[in-house]
């Protein structure tokens, strides 16, 4: 099927974004991603080369589109009851902390860190980078030096 001079232009990846109310709406695969990296990145779409946009939108399928939304959805139910039932454990392994803290008040900022030590026994190190949600996309560099520095430990 052609999708030359359609409303979704000449992507002819067409994916199926579950609402809310979950009335099914039919949008392109890039209009899905762009929209959901401005409402969860806060920093814009600058940081992403057209290649890696590319690539999201070869994975961003019926069937990734359709589960990312399920994952969604699940965080008021079955995670809510998952996450009462571990919510005195804490894991002891080794762990790395970093999200992105663009956009973020310094004392929420501050709470990331604080909540993961009540989570983790083993807390090596936490970073508040200076990027939005999309940390390796916005500071691969930054990441894979954390990563290579925290795996060689």
């Amino acid at each position: 099927m052609s999708m030359r001079g359609s409303p979704f232009g000449g992507l002819g990846l067409l994916a199926v974004a579950v609402s809310l109310l979950g009335v099914p709406t039919a949008v392109s695969a890039e209009y899905f991603i762009k929209s959901r990296m401005l409402i969860r990145g806060g920093t814009g779409l600058g940081f992403l080369t057209q290649a890696a946009l590319d690539e999201y939108v070869r994975c961003y399928t019926l069937k990734t589109i359709t589960g990312s939304c399920r994952d969604f959805r699940a965080s008021p139910t079955a995670d809510f009851e998952i996450d009462g039932a571990d919510k005195d454990k804490q894991i002891s392994m080794p762990t790395l902390i970093l999200w992105g803290a663009k956009g973020q008040p310094p004392e929420r900022t501050r709470e990331f860190a604080e909540v993961w030590r009540k989570y983790a026994a083993n807390v090596v190190d936490t970073d508040a980078m200076p990027c939005g949600h999309y940390i390796p996309e916005e500071m691969p560099d930054h990441v894979h030096d954390r990563f290579a520095e925290f795996f060689r430990a």
